[in-house]
């Protein structure tokens, strides 16, 4: 599973990362878009966007649309919307197969909700007091609610009888990794600018589009 284009978008992501510890630039335009292009071309070697993988495959196409619209300030609400999709598409590809209900799994979820529930609370109380438009509020509430409903999908997945440990567990932890690349990308730019945001977002970013990936593939190749 771990061919040549894997550990090519490995260092690409690994480049991207240097680029923005040294301050970002145009080369930003060439290593962000690219880790993701590598990482569908692995993703593609590997898997061929089979069953369900079509979905996690689609949701990485998303991603890096949303990785080049991000890249310009003026196009903040196509990134949004971009990754709003993916994050969708991982929703469907986590859900074809069926849960087992578990009262341990709720109780579970808990500790992970509730601060992101809070955090979105005071996200959107910042918001209204500040500049933004109406629509941005909207689908940033709109986003918050999609990204919440990938986070319990993947969570769930150890409770999902189709799911070995392994995939399932790398699944959780790669949902959990994106969500605070996203709550961290948030904050610093509708709450308070944030020292090595802009770094902490992006490895957290790439390593849950790994796991993520690697999840599905495992599962599913």
């Amino acid at each position: 599973m771990l061919n040549f284009w894997f550990w090519l978008a490995v260092i690409m992501a690994a480049a991207d990362w240097v680029v923005v510890a040294r301050g970002g630039g145009r080369l930003r335009w060439l290593t962000k878009p690219g880790a993701l292009l590598l990482m569908i071309v692995w993703f593609t070697t590997v898997g061929a966007w089979r069953g369900p993988l079509l979905w996690f495959g689609l949701a990485l196409v998303f991603s890096m649309l949303g990785d080049i619209l991000l890249l310009p300030p003026r196009l903040f609400l196509g990134g949004l919307l971009a990754f709003l999709t993916a994050h969708a598409l991982y929703v469907v590809g986590f859900n074809t197969s069926p849960l087992a209900f578990s009262w341990v799994a709720l109780f579970l979820l808990l500790p992970v909700l509730l601060p992101m529930g809070l955090f979105n609370q005071r996200l959107l109380n910042k918001m209204r007091r500040g500049p933004e438009t109406r629509l941005t509020i909207i689908l940033v509430v709109v986003y918050s609610l999609v990204i919440g409903l990938m986070l319990v999908s993947a969570l769930l997945t150890p409770f999902r009888p189709a799911w070995p440990v392994g995939p399932a567990w790398m699944a959780v932890a790669g949902a959990v990794l994106f969500v605070l690349s996203d709550s961290t990308l948030a904050a610093a730019r509708f709450i308070r600018p944030l020292r090595y945001s802009e770094l902490a977002v992006i490895i957290t970013y790439h390593v849950g589009q790994f796991l993520l990936a690697g999840s599905a593939l495992w599962m599913f190749a």
